[in-house]
C-alpha cells in the first residue's frame, strides 16, 4: 500500500466541515502525506513543510463540493 494510502480523514457532520475554523488543522497535518501519494502532485522529491488553506470556496451549483486553495 502506497504510504498516505491508509491516511483516512472522518467527518462526523457533512464533509464540508472539514474545512472550517475547529477542525482545519487536522486536515491541514493529514495532507502532507496524502499529496505525495497523488501521481498529479509535483513536489513528490521534497519534504513538505507545510500546507496552509488559502481560500475555501463553495460551489455554487452542488452544495456538496468546495474549491480548496491551499499553498504547500
Amino acid at each position: 500500500m502506497p504510504k498516505g494510502a491508509d491516511t483516512l480523514l472522518t467527518a462526523t457532520q457533512d464533509w464540508v466541515h472539514l474545512f472550517d475554523e475547529a477542525s482545519a488543522p487536522e486536515v491541514m497535518r493529514a495532507l502532507p502525506e496524502i499529496l505525495q501519494t497523488r501521481r498529479w502532485f509535483g513536489g513528490k522529491a521534497r519534504r513538505i513543510e507545510e500546507v496552509r488553506t488559502l481560500d475555501v470556496v463553495p460551489i455554487p451549483s452542488d452544495s456538496t463540493s468546495l474549491f480548496l486553495l491551499i499553498r504547500v
